[in-house]
C-alpha cells in the first residue's frame, strides 16, 4: 500500500463486505447508527472499533519505509515536515494514521446519513 486513500479504501471495503447478520454490511449498520445520531459526527463507536482494529492490522502489515510514506500524508505527519520533523516511532505512525483513515470515514459515513435523512 502506497497511500493513505489506499489505506482508507481498504478499510472502507472491509465494512462494505463485512456482515455478521445476513441481511446488513458493517458499513450499512454504521450508516444507520449516524442516522440515529441525525449524521451530526458520529456513528456506533462499538462498530466502529472493528474499522480501527482492521486499520492497524493493514498499518502493521507495512514496513518502516512505506509506513513513514503514508504518516507523511496524514494531518501530522505534513505539520511534522513542515516543522523539518520527518519521522517518528512507530507506535506514533500507526496512530496518527488510523485517526486521519477513520475520520476519514466517519466522515463518508455521517454524508451518507445526511443524504439518507434528506430524502425522507
Amino acid at each position: 500500500m502506497e497511500s493513505l486513500y489506499e489505506i482508507q479504501f481498504n478499510v472502507e471495503s472491509f465494512l462494505k463486505n463485512k456482515s455478521s447478520r445476513k441481511t446488513s454490511s458493517l458499513w450499512e449498520r454504521l450508516i444507520q447508527s449516524a442516522i440515529k445520531f441525525k449524521g451530526k459526527g458520529g456513528c456506533d463507536a462499538i462498530l466502529m472499533e472493528e474499522a480501527e482494529n482492521y486499520t492497524k492490522e493493514l498499518l502493521a502489515k507495512l514496513n518502516d519505509k512505506e509506513m513513514n510514506h503514508i504518516w507523511q500524508q496524514t494531518e501530522s505527519g505534513i505539520l511534522s515536515a513542515e516543522q523539518g520533523f520527518l519521522g517518528t516511532d512507530r507506535y506514533e505512525m500507526i496512530y496518527d494514521i488510523s485517526l486521519d483513515v477513520n475520520q476519514s470515514i466517519v466522515d463518508n459515513i455521517c454524508q451518507e446519513a445526511k443524504s439518507i435523512l434528506k430524502k425522507k
